[in-house]
């Protein structure tokens, strides 16, 4: 009943009050992310991002994350790429999956002070020059780093990576899906390059320009 699906995560969306109810529904959301994945992606965003709730719970004002996320961001702990929706969505519909971790970083990035003046480096990919952004964010998919939800994305990012080349997709694909356009942020390079070190056989090619990096060989 895709048209229910998509009406009850737009009401869940609605309703600050039903924080376990869409908690519940991120972490067993196999079925949702096939046949209501936008929805399931907007909402994810919606109860991670909440500001400071409007309401007079003692618990919520007391216990909120004041950091990159909202206290919920602790039921994402222990982090895992199967916590969330995030691999669900990647599986089923890699476009809005991939969109939805882009969202997470980027809201990380913006609450850190945005892409500032820290040094980027680039590599030459397909011909071009590729740039990344915020070096700091290299260090971002060590465990808990930026909240345990990116921590949680990160991980299903890097195992959609693992599955596609084990599945004998181009590397090179698999590797420029997960680091998008140029400008992204330096964390989708460290996804990139924990891919090509566990596959390093089938990404050779794929690891040229890391390897040829020097910012990443320091």
């Amino acid at each position: 009943a895709p048209d229910e699906a998509k009406a009850y995560l737009e009401a869940l969306k609605a309703r600050r009050d039903m924080d376990r109810t869409i908690l519940q529904v991120l972490n067993l959301s196999s079925s949702l992310a096939k046949i209501a994945p936008q929805e399931l992606a907007d909402l994810t965003c919606d109860f991670l991002f909440e500001d400071a709730p409007d309401d007079d719970d003692i618990y919520r004002r007391i216990h909120r994350r004041r950091e990159i996320f909202c206290y919920l961001d602790g039921q994402f702990l222990p982090e895992s790429p199967a916590r969330g929706p995030f691999l669900a969505l990647l599986n089923h519909h890699p476009q809005i999956g991939l969109e939805l971790v882009r969202r997470i970083v980027a809201h990380a990035v913006e609450r850190t002070g945005g892409a500032g003046d820290d040094p980027a480096f680039s590599i030459q990919w397909n011909d071009r020059s590729f740039v990344f952004t915020r070096f700091d964010s290299y260090g971002w998919t060590v465990p808990s780093t930026m909240g345990y939800a990116m921590g949680s994305a990160l991980m299903a990012l890097e195992a959609w990576g693992h599955k596609r080349i084990e599945d004998g997709d181009d590397p090179s694909n698999v590797i420029g899906d997960i680091i998008g356009e140029s400008g992204s942020p330096a964390v989708f390079a460290t996804v990139a390059v924990h891919l090509i070190i566990s596959n390093l056989e089938q990404c050779q090619r794929a690891a040229i320009p890391f390897v040829s990096c020097p910012d990443l060989l320091i």
